[in-house]
């Protein structure tokens, strides 16, 4: 075997330490992953994929979320993710740890391969360093909880690698656009968006060639849109549908304050500490803290300052920029003029949380780092002392910040010292096998993953995989197949406030023996069917929060209204117009005493948690009067599937057909096999004009712009792979040119 195959393989042995060191027990025990989105989100919305795949469907639209909600057109589904495919094999509590596995592996590996690009003549140990340094990072291991910025946030290096050329070489037209339609297919615009940018930043930087030769690739990352417009299309038609808050923009929401930066280079969480009220509003507003860590290593920096004395100068403009860009992106936008002005700017006002732009840093820091492997043995000894008193100010600002923001005469947990103490660890062993040759090779590709797999050892809890089998006992209570409206108070709306619980909301009144307390949050959570997770238990959500703001503004309207309310007349009647046939609440018992009270259990919550019976909910299909009250007559469905409806329709006049199903543009709708046009009703369901007699009507869902997007990919491939052949034959010579070969002429 080649010494190169060797090697890749020794490495990728390496970077499995990382996930299998992280969540050893997801890979190989009966447990899963389950923190933040993975049991809310990643599970329903897998599942509806699984289920509608498994019934030889496409999964085009989910019809359990909500009133349903386009799916294919949602990234997040990764219906065209190659290695989202491991979810149709594998039951979720498996599939999910080795889906994040995967790509904590491939993530490095693509760190490993952007350092040999940079630096071709670097060691095992270089490699080795690099590739930890981003894959066991605070920013992948947070992306754990967020499957599809995870795989994008894994593609990134590989594409900045294919991106980069040497003089000469032929353009990779086909591989790099390959990479990035796959990094759009994981479902990360906000990656898609960081990649651009740190490709463009190289292309800046680039100063040792030729304006021409730079841009060479840029075209190439377009054509990776266009290669993936069958997917890109119909996701911003979606986009551009929902009714989406531009203001404050993503920029604003879940930022980075500046002074919490310490947090990146040494292992401290300022939210778990004793914080003055004062001090959290100015650290972190209103808003959740994104990412689980901040923490880049302090080992990894220290290496990065040292291998500014290696990299070249083009090298280390890029990877400083890398490591600027990142830390200017994740601090946000505070400044409320900003903000406006970057609301109005296309795509880049509707990411999200900016925290995550750290992983453009962790990259540059980890290929920074591994020049610094390179200098073993050659830095000057005065390095030693600035960043001896480097470290030393780092601290000393991180107490200031400790002094300044917590309660005083608050007792200290000395344990919290003990991750800052490994980290400043590592730092002296990189001190000392940086001036011992022979240690060198041995102990950088330990410390690295030492300082950070010891700082993120607490990141990603397991829990037992019941979690994803078992069905929850409120179950017992509701016919499968029923359509639900559960209480959510995850969040607030604007122009009012949405009704809430006696207590404070969620408040756990026990924990299960042998739980942790985010365990028991997830299964509480779960078991009390917090939209969305409902879905993937058979049952059809109705008035849900837009949590990510991906509604139409006449059915946002109606969600946001029906969840203000406090008045029981109105709140029952929206119920039976929504055809919900059961409420799950921990509202205070005098707002629905007019329902039947079928069930009710305090297992978790402080909050009693009940579960009432709708009277007389209006048909899923029926007839409606334009003012919206009911007509006469009884529509029969005659098949219904999530993007498919058949109906049998008797119309005694001229009426409207009305399905319990939100109206989306990629409804169509034929009435006796000629197109007809669909409507809102008052709920912005789908409603479909009718003459008197009897009709077929049949409703099929069909993504926006899927057809021009399919046609433009299949276009960009032929480009692509043309391109390629064309290229063949350079590339040939380039291979013999750069193996010092003869090339001859024609």
């Amino acid at each position: 075997m080649p010494s190169n195959a060797r090697r890749d393989l020794l490495l990728l042995g390496v970077f499995c330490l990382v996930p299998l060191l992280n969540f050893p027990r997801a890979l190989v025990c009966d447990r899963t992953l389950f923190l933040r989105d993975i049991g809310m989100v990643w599970a329903p919305q897998s599942e509806a994929v699984v289920q509608q795949v498994a019934r030889g469907e496409f999964p085009f639209f989910d019809g359990k979320r909500a009133f349903g909600q386009p799916l294919f057109a949602d990234p997040r589904s990764e219906v065209l993710y190659p290695p989202a495919w491991i979810h149709l094999l594998l039951t979720p509590d498996k599939s999910y740890g080795f889906f994040c596995a995967f790509h904590i592996i491939i993530g490095a590996f693509g760190a490993a391969r952007l350092t040999k690009r940079l630096l071709p003549d670097a060691t095992f140990a270089a490699l080795a360093v690099a590739g930890l340094a981003y894959g066991a990072g605070g920013p992948m291991l947070s992306l754990v909880s967020h499957w599809h910025h995870l795989a994008a946030a894994a593609w990134m290096p590989w594409i900045v690698e294919r991106a980069d050329l040497r003089p000469g070489q032929p353009v990779p037209w086909l591989s790099l656009s390959g990479l990035v339609a796959l990094q759009v297919f994981a479902g990360s615009p906000d990656y898609t968006f960081t990649t651009f940018v740190l490709c463009l930043l190289r292309v800046a930087t680039r100063t040792d060639q030729h304006a021409a030769e730079r841009f060479r690739t840029i075209p190439t990352l377009f054509l990776g849109l266009g290669l993936s417009a069958i997917q890109l299309l119909p996701s911003l038609a979606f986009a551009r549908d929902a009714a989406r808050e531009s203001y404050p923009t993503g920029w604003a929401i879940s930022r980075l304050h500046p002074a919490l930066t310490v947090e990146t280079i040494l292992p401290v969480r300022a939210e778990t500490w004793p914080l003055r009220p004062e001090a959290r509003s100015s650290l972190f507003g209103n808003d959740q803290v994104w990412m689980f860590s901040h923490y880049l290593g302090l080992s990894v920096w220290t290496l990065a300052f040292l291998g500014l004395l290696h990299a070249g100068r083009a090298d280390r403009r890029f990877l400083v920029g890398c490591v600027v860009l990142g830390l200017v992106l994740a601090w946000g936008i505070r400044s409320e003029s900003l903000q406006s002005m970057v609301a109005h700017l296309p795509l880049v006002s509707g990411l999200r949380f900016p925290t995550k732009h750290l992983a453009a840093s962790s990259l540059g820091l980890a290929v920074l780092a591994a020049h610094g492997v390179m200098t073993q043995g050659r830095w000057p000894a005065r390095w030693g002392t600035r960043i001896g008193l480097s470290v030393l100010v780092v601290v000393s600002l991180c107490g200031a910040l400790f002094m300044w923001s917590t309660q005083p005469q608050m007792p200290f947990e000395v344990r919290a010292l003990v991750e800052p103490g490994v980290a400043v660890a590592s730092v002296a062993g990189v001190f000392l096998a940086a001036r011992k040759l022979s240690l060198a090779s041995r102990l950088f590709p330990l410390l690295v993953p030492f300082d950070l797999l010891c700082a993120h050892a607490s990141l990603n809890p397991t829990t037992p995989s019941s979690f994803f089998r078992d069905r929850p006992p409120l179950t017992l209570s509701i016919p499968r197949g029923s359509r639900i409206y559960v209480s959510d108070y995850s969040i607030q709306v604007r122009n009012g406030s949405i009704r809430m619980p006696p207590g404070p909301p969620y408040q756990l009144g026990r924990v299960p023996s042998g739980f942790g307390r985010a365990e028991s949050v997830a299964l509480a959570a779960t078991w009390y069917l917090n939209p969305p997770s409902a879905g993937r238990l058979g049952y059809f959500g109705s008035f849900d929060l837009d949590v990510l703001d991906f509604y139409r503004a006449p059915l946002k309207q109606v969600v946001e209204t029906f969840v203000k309310s406090r008045d029981p007349e109105f709140l029952v009647r929206s119920l039976q117009r929504g055809s919900v046939d059961y409420v799950v609440t921990m509202d205070a018992p005098g707002l629905w005493d007019s329902l039947p009270l079928i069930a009710e259990e305090k297992r978790f919550f402080e909050a009693t948690v009940r579960v009432y019976k709708v009277p007389d909910p209006w048909p899923r299909a029926r007839f409606e009067t334009a003012e919206g009250g009911l007509d006469a007559g009884s529509p029969r469905i005659l098949s219904y599937t999530d993007g498919r409806i058949v109906v049998s329709a008797t119309a005694p006049g001229p009426t409207r057909l009305v399905l319990a199903v939100a109206n989306d543009r990629g409804w169509q709708a034929t009435v006796d096999g000629r197109p007809s046009p669909i409507l809102d009703n008052k709920m912005a369901l789908l409603t479909v004009p009718l003459t008197a007699g009897p009709h077929i009507v049949d409703l099929t869902y069909w993504p926006p712009m899927l057809a021009l997007g399919t046609a433009i990919s299949a276009l960009s491939l032929g480009v692509a792979i043309g391109l390629t052949m064309r290229a063949q034959r350079s590339r040939n010579l380039w291979v013999q040119t750069s193996a010092g070969g003869l090339v001859r002429g024609p």
